[in-house]
């Protein structure tokens, strides 16, 4: 064990979840006294569930094509939005075994809903697409509550806290701020390419080299300053939330 090192491969596989238990034992074993490479890894994760491809349409132009009958659209649009609205969906309902149920019937709702025309502000379709998946998803928790066979249990106590629910939202929407504009500040297009090839395509850092035509210490250059610029907006928007909690309790004394 003490010979083991993980290589850039596994660590990747590892924040996309595609390690076998046993694998993954053996890599949190190797991590419990790396606290630089948890942290690594968490920003890579942030960006892995936040990214998104610069070529793909925006709302209000999916939206138009949508209505013109454009099936190419409604698969950008699932492409799109799948990963943000299945990572909420697992924080609100606690990994629920229905949320893939929910999800498959979230982007079928949207889309019959866009094609009636029924999404009076196209630019408003993300949040359409998010609140869509609440009000599915609290049916399926009702239901399943129903069906619960202990009579003892009171079900309430179950139902998700709406304001640590509301809390978890309002962070995951700073977090797709932060890393849009952590990929925004990268100067040259190559750069922010190579990001998305990683983080939102999965591919390996020997592929992206040789696609692209970069140097390894190149590519390294670029992923350590997207961390770095994420790491700074993340601990700023901590760091205020603190110093607007403290000016609370002030004031109540």
């Amino acid at each position: 064990m003490n010979n083991f090192c993980p290589d850039q491969a596994m660590l990747r596989h590892y924040i996309q979840q595609k390690l076998s238990p046993e694998e993954e034992e053996k890599l949190e074993l190797w991590l419990a006294d790396k606290p630089e490479v948890v942290e690594d890894l968490r920003l890579d994760l942030a960006f892995v569930k936040c990214i998104q491809p610069d070529d793909l349409s925006s709302p209000e132009e999916l939206v138009r094509r949508i209505l013109l009958g454009d099936r190419h659209a409604e698969t950008e649009l699932v492409e799109k939005y799948q990963k943000t609205i299945s990572f909420i969906l697992h924080r609100k309902f606690w990994d629920k075994p229905f949320i893939d149920d929910v999800l498959q019937e979230t982007f079928t709702a949207v889309i019959i809903a866009i094609r009636e025309g029924k999404l009076r502000e196209p630019k408003a379709l993300p949040g359409f697409i998010r609140q869509t998946a609440f009000n599915i998803g609290y049916r399926y928790l009702r239901n399943d509550y129903k069906h619960q066979k202990d009579d003892d249990l009171d079900s309430t106590s179950e139902l998700p806290d709406s304001n640590a629910n509301l809390y978890d939202d309002i962070e995951k929407e700073d977090l797709l701020r932060f890393v849009r504009k952590a990929i925004e500040e990268l100067p040259v297009k190559r750069d922010r390419k190579i990001l998305i090839q990683f983080y939102y395509n999965g591919e390996g850092k020997a592929d992206i080299c040789k696609y692209l035509d970069i140097s390894a210490e190149h590519f390294d250059r670029v992923i350590y300053r997207a961390r770095e610029r994420l790491k700074k907006l993340i601990n700023n928007k901590l760091k205020k939330d603190d110093n607007s909690e403290n000016n609370d309790e002030a004031k109540k004394k």
